[in-house]
């Protein structure tokens, strides 16, 4: 009954623990490996799982782990959890690890931090930890799962660059952009188009009614009138329409 009743509480703390999230749906476990049912549990998840006891050794590494780190079965097992680190554990860091062995820090001690992580052969690749504490029979421990975010950061630096590139062609050619979520009322506006309104980008919500207070009085009817038939779908041609900046120049949209 209370193997049954364990196998139920795993389930139950599997469906709880998977979050929506691109970044961040790391998964958070508890389980006791002195159960032969349970280390299958393990064992059979996708992710990199590490059993860590006070002294900050492995004293357990599925094999999804023993394939992250490049490390054959069962070799994982008692190495220093610095040995998984590109960087040594800072002094911050070993405090706030011991915190979980004291249980001062009140539960989870780590949700979707990222590290540079080692594999055996020394090469380098960054990952992302979420770690919680786990009571053992004999001692408290940490139950962490690692996952490698290799494409997410190489992702991450594309879309930096590329809107990096976007920004000096922008400001090279003097044209702003904006995207706006109708159903939502958000927008977010292009850094050039800050420049262009002459508005510090820190002192105004961007949006219609920003612009619309920039708009020369005389080209408001005709403003609105384009807004609304852009948002309605029924906009023809280009608008042009003059707008009075903070320093009070004029500029022709």
């Amino acid at each position: 009954a209370g193997m049954a009743a364990g196998i139920l509480v795993i389930i139950a703390l599997f469906t709880s623990i998977v979050k929506a999230q691109r970044r961040n749906d790391a998964l958070l476990i508890e389980v006791s490996l002195s159960e032969e049912s349970l280390r299958d549990l393990v064992t059979a998840m996708p992710d990199a799982v590490l059993l860590i006891d006070p002294s900050l050794r492995i004293l357990f590494a599925n094999p999804a782990a023993e394939r992250l780190y490049a490390y054959s079965p069962g070799e994982m097992n008692g190495l220093s959890l610095r040995d998984t680190s590109a960087i040594l554990l800072g002094s911050a860091n070993e405090r706030r690890i011991k915190k979980i062995f004291s249980g001062s820090d009140g539960g989870q001690i780590l949700d979707a931090a990222e590290r540079i992580a080692k594999r055996k052969d020394g090469s380098e690749f960054p990952i992302e930890v979420s770690a919680r504490p786990y009571q053992s029979k004999n001692d408290r421990l940490i139950v962490a799962v690692h996952r490698d975010i290799t494409r997410r950061k190489a992702d991450e630096l594309a879309l930096r660059r590329s809107r990096e590139n976007m920004a000096q062609a922008q400001r090279s050619a003097a044209i702003g952009s904006f995207e706006s979520d109708i159903k939502a009322g958000t927008t977010e506006w292009s850094d050039e188009i800050y420049r262009i309104l002459g508005l510090e980008k820190d002192k105004c919500v961007p949006g219609y009614l920003t612009v619309l207070d920039r708009v020369h009085p005389e080209d408001r009817v005709r403003f609105m009138a384009a807004r609304t038939a852009g948002v309605q779908g029924t906009a023809r041609g280009a608008l042009e329409f003059r707008i009075i900046r903070s320093d009070g120049a004029e500029r022709i949209i």
